[in-house]
């Protein structure tokens, strides 16, 4: 993977719900942090990351008011474009998200 700031793309699927549309979030990736998530940073946390070559997997868990939301993912990088799928889950709903993603480098972080 590039660093840089990176243009990623969610689409993002719930049983029994209607289709929700895309969102597209930049953010700045490093090599030494490279989960693509819009996340906020102080209510969530990445609790296990791998790399293995191009490809980077993680599980993480946020806590907003008591509500408990657990994620994971998967993206492979190649050179400026990735792409990877992800999955949430809120447990006090018991609710489940899948997502697809994809993303492009579009230039220096800020």
């Amino acid at each position: 993977m590039q660093d840089g700031k990176w243009e990623m793309t969610y689409e993002t699927e719930m049983p029994g719900m209607p289709e929700m549309p895309p969102q597209t979030f930049t953010r700045c990736l490093t090599s030494g942090d490279a989960v693509p998530t819009d996340a906020p940073g102080d209510q969530c946390e990445i609790t296990d990351q791998d790399v293995s070559g191009d490809t980077v997997s993680w599980e993480g868990r946020c806590d907003s008011a008591g509500v408990i939301v657990e994620f994971s993912g998967r993206v492979t990088y190649s050179g400026d474009t990735m792409k990877g799928e992800t999955r949430t889950v809120i447990k006090a709903q018991g609710m489940e998200m899948t997502g697809r993603m994809k993303g492009r480098r579009v230039g220096e972080c800020d």
